[in-house]
């Protein structure tokens, strides 16, 4: 009896274990162009989206592509630049909300998958070597409605000029270097629809813009197991701890 119990529970928990996936990039936007000087045509599609997994192109709220690109860290790598349409002195998530400026995007698995997120990763610059308070606010819904004043910042930050640490532009666009920025996605697990995901921007006049480069989503997709799994193991632990208890019983 125990050899049998024993065999079952190691494959109930091998059929449970079979939804489970390793570590993956989800999705990645690696910003390339069509050439290379600055303000060529961006690419903003996912450059990397990993299997039964679903992302668009970046847009802004108007639905609209990246306002122009540059080329940093020595002429290597194009990065997206997105200008603003507003203008706001206020350097707070709730005033760049009210003046709805952003860029988006979602992911978004498969039918019969789920979701576990890791992290995202991005770097960041200023679009101009202009000394003015400019800040983004990353934030994350279930759905385009979800978004609202007080959203979670999942993170921000302003450039030096304001206090922050994201680097201003240096004169010769080339020898800019973007700052990496990590966030931690772990409390967003078994997502089996759309998650959504802006980067609200803010600029103290309009036109002026933010640069962003290497978004990357990290996570796990997987089979979202079927209830008879969950059934069968359950069975299984079940008659585990009867054998045991009629066990502890005849000693």
């Amino acid at each position: 009896m125990k050899t049998t119990l024993t065999l079952g529970a190691s494959l109930a928990l091998l059929a449970f274990g079979a939804t489970s996936a390793s570590a993956v990039v989800l999705v990645d936007y690696a910003m390339t162009a069509t050439v290379s000087p600055s303000n060529a045509v961006i690419n903003v599609n996912p450059t990397v989206t990993a299997a039964n997994v679903t992302a668009p192109a970046l847009v802004n709220q108007s639905g609209s592509t990246a306002s122009g690109s540059f080329v940093y860290n020595g002429g290597t790598d194009t990065v997206s630049s997105w200008a603003t349409t507003f203008s706001s002195a206020a350097t707070t998530y709730a005033g760049a909300f009210v003046a709805n400026n952003y860029f988006t995007f979602s992911i978004t698995p498969d039918a019969g998958y789920q979701l576990d997120l890791t992290s995202i990763t991005f770097q960041v610059a200023s679009g101009s070597s202009s000394a003015s308070d400019r800040a983004f606010y990353l934030v994350t819904a279930s759905s385009p409605s979800g978004f609202t004043s007080t959203s979670t910042v999942l993170s921000t930050d302003r450039t030096t000029t304001g206090g922050g640490a994201i680097p201003l532009q240096a004169a010769t666009a080339t020898n800019t270097i973007p700052k990496d920025y990590t966030v931690d996605l772990t409390s967003f697990t078994g997502i089996t629809t759309t998650q959504y995901f802006r980067f609200y921007l803010q600029t103290p006049t309009i036109n002026q813009a933010l640069t962003f480069d290497d978004i990357i989503v990290n996570g796990t997709v997987s089979a979202v197991p079927e209830p008879a799994t969950y059934a069968s193991l359950a069975g299984v632990i079940a008659l585990g701890f009867v054998a045991c208890r009629r066990r502890k019983q005849k000693v």
